[in-house]
């Protein structure tokens, strides 16, 4: 690819977070969908995380540095739900890691 393609794509997902950090939702209900009943799920976008991963992010969205929820709030902006998803992706073996990174960019 060259040097110009990467520089603008790093520009457009650089403002797509920026943009994302203004928008907020409050998370309760991702651990339950892999009980929804496939017709439920394919309503929903696709959600490529393990039960562990989808329990790191709950555990991190009360505890991380840098990107939990606001002390006093119920809501996180959307960048950082993001960010939260590409911590706990680092778990991914290889194989999985590029579908799930793709996969929590769709999800936000």
């Amino acid at each position: 690819m060259p040097k110009i393609g990467i520089l603008a794509l790093y520009a457009e997902h650089n403002q797509e977070q920026k943009e994302l950090i203004g928008i907020s939702v409050a998370l309760s209900k991702s651990r339950l969908y892999g009980f929804l009943p496939k017709a439920e799920q394919k309503k929903l976008p696709q959600m490529l995380m393990t039960d562990t991963q989808i329990g790191m992010i709950a555990r991190a969205y009360y505890n991380d540095e840098s990107f939990s929820v606001p002390q006093g709030s119920k809501e996180i902006n959307m960048r950082n739900v993001f960010n939260l998803l590409a911590v706990a992706n680092k778990s991914s073996y290889i194989d999985n890691f590029l579908y799930r990174s793709l996969n929590a960019t769709q999800l936000v």
